[in-house]
């Protein structure tokens, strides 16, 4: 397909699916190419379609337009190219005419570091993240920790005042004024401590009962009366 741009005749191509638009001048520079051959025996007023890779196609025609010079960038392989200049028909190709883009390098390179700047500032928020999440857990499993203490703590403060009533009721229960509680093992391990035993005999004078002591041997605690209750 041939047009007239002003003074200018042109060709369009269609190489896969992109639109390539080349001065016939240029082609005719070039004229045991593929390109500059289809051009010449074409008839239709379509473009021209070329089944073939668009971007290393542009990479062609910088061949064409800078006699041999093409600047690649770092992503792009200069065998893939050669190979497509082959395919164009293109002969004597010197490679070392496709050099690597030096801007396109220090580019790449800073999009690299870039990209790694931000991976590490990910990294270092979602650690931050972790750890206050840690630190989180960390007080909820205290929290937790300390309110089961509590509760451990209530219910040997119910324990003990269960065993001090029981104790009393075993004192209104007699009328002698001395007298003892049998207890089994988990009673005593309940006054296992001196600081069980002062509460439960606060606990005891509370409800009228002297305690006298607590006998691990015999399994009883022995107590009396207040005077002035038993009075």
């Amino acid at each position: 397909m041939q047009e007239k741009q002003g003074a200018v005749a042109t060709v369009k191509f269609n190489v896969g699916g992109k639109l390539y638009e080349l001065s016939e001048s240029l082609l005719q520079s070039y004229p045991d190419t593929v390109l500059a051959q289809k051009a010449s025996t074409e008839t239709t007023t379509l473009p021209i379609f070329l089944d073939r890779d668009p971007d290393r196609f542009a990479y062609c025609l910088d061949y064409m337009r800078n006699s041999g010079k093409v600047y690649l960038p770092e992503t792009v392989s200069k065998e893939a190219v050669v190979e497509e200049l082959k395919f164009l028909g293109f002969t004597d190709i010197d490679g070392s005419m496709l050099v690597e883009d030096s801007a396109s390098k220090l580019r790449t390179a800073a999009k690299f570091q870039n990209i790694l700047a931000q991976s590490y500032q990910r990294m270092a928020y979602k650690e931050h993240q972790i750890d206050k999440t840690k630190t989180h857990i960390f007080q909820l499993e205290q929290q937790i920790k300390d309110r089961h203490q509590d509760i451990a703590e209530h219910n040997r403060q119910i324990e003990l005042e269960m065993l001090a009533l029981r104790c009393f009721k075993a004192g209104v229960d007699t009328a002698e004024n001395q007298f003892y509680f049998g207890v089994n093992r988990d009673m005593m391990a309940l006054l296992s401590s001196a600081d069980k035993q002062i509460r439960f005999a606060s606990i005891c004078n509370e409800l009228g009962l002297s305690q006298a002591f607590v006998n691990p041997s015999s399994s009883r605690i022995e107590f009396k009366k207040r005077i002035d209750e038993a009075a």
